[in-house]
This record gives C-alpha cells, structure tokens and sequence, in this order.
C-alpha cells in the first residue's frame, strides 16, 4: 500500500511539473493587430503558427493558449488570401480537441531550450551583415512556397520570427547573407512544435 501511496505521489509531482508555463523574455509591445480567440491571463503563454503563401486560396493559424491552470486551448483558423476577391471564401476558426497525451507533449515542448533559448534571437539575426557586397552571389528566388510566422505572447510582451521558405533558403540557396545557424534553429523550433500532431 506504501509502494502504491508513493508512485501515485510521484505520478501527480510529474504531470503537475509537466504543465508548467515558462517565463519567456519577450522584447516588444504586443502588437495590435493580432486578435487572439480567447483571453490570455497574467503568466499565460499563447504561440500563434501563421502559415502563408503557396498554392491553396487560404492562409492558416493556429493558436496554442497554454492557461495558468494547466488547460490548453488550440485553434485553428483559415483566412481567404487578401488578393483573392471570391465572396465566397470566408474566414473561418474552430477549436481543436487533443487528448492528455498530446497536451502534456506540447507543456513538455514548451519547455525545451529550443523554445526557451530562441527567444535572445530577434528577426535580425537571421542575417549576416556583408562587408563588400560585390561579392556576394545573387539572391535566390523561389516562388509560391509556404513562409512561417510564430508569435510568442506572455504579459503583454511578443516575440516573433518570420521566414519565407526556410527548408528552401537553409538547404538550396548559397546567399551568403543568410545566417543558416539561426534559420536552422528556427525551423528545428517550429518542427518541434509541430511534432504534436493535432
């Protein structure tokens, strides 16, 4: 009975350390145009995943609200392309059920160091500043691939990081103004959180 008392003891200790919420050291003012889908308290921690460009009529976000008291809220919406004028493509958002599984995998991700070390980064890191551009080789294009946003939101105070095709620009391209460690850390974060499926 001992034995039994003490496991369910240390069962609780993990789920509970499980669904902590780190301090993250955000930089800038909130910015006003994000409209997040539910109220974010005091100490909550809210990631927003944009997914723009490509070939389908829609850009995507999808909103992770991690809550002071353990729960988790997901949503995922679906916005028409400013450019497409279809009246009938609407702008649509809805909530996303996971099970404990994926919830305490997505607590557990939040508090990886690649989440919590890339918040000393900021957009500008993600290029190296050239001494004698006439030797750089010519930036590479690519068109209609899919450019990542994430926001991360806590007290008031965002961080964010944006790239336009990152596994194209970090594995094909040569420009030598492309800080690679960084890219390579950008997308390593957002695979991770990725990784829990919903």
């Amino acid at each position: 009975m001992k034995k039994t008392y003490i496991f369910l003891m240390l069962m609780i200790l993990v789920s509970l350390k499980a669904q902590d919420i780190p301090k993250l050291i955000l930089k800038s003012k909130v910015d006003n145009n994000l409209v997040l889908p539910v109220v974010v308290d005091k100490n909550d921690l809210a990631i927003i995943i944009n997914y723009n460009g490509g070939w389908t009529a829609f850009d995507r976000n999808i909103y992770y609200i991690f809550k002071n008291n353990g729960d988790l809220k997901i949503y995922k919406e679906e916005s028409p392309k400013p450019y497409i004028k279809n009246p009938d493509l609407k702008k649509s958002i809805r909530e996303i059920s996971v099970s404990e599984n994926t919830k305490d995998k997505l607590f557990e991700i939040i508090n990886s160091k690649k989440i919590t070390d890339f918040q000393k980064y900021s957009q500008n890191d993600f290029k190296i500043k050239q001494k004698d551009k006439s030797i750089a080789p010519p930036s590479c294009m690519i068109s209609d691939s899919i450019g990542y946003k994430i926001w991360f939101i806590q007290n008031n105070k965002q961080n964010s990081y944006g790239y336009y095709a990152p596994e194209y620009y970090l594995e094909k391209c040569t420009d030598k103004t492309i800080n690679k460690v960084i890219l390579k850390k950008f997308l390593e974060m957002l695979n991770e959180i990725r990784s829990a499926k919903i």
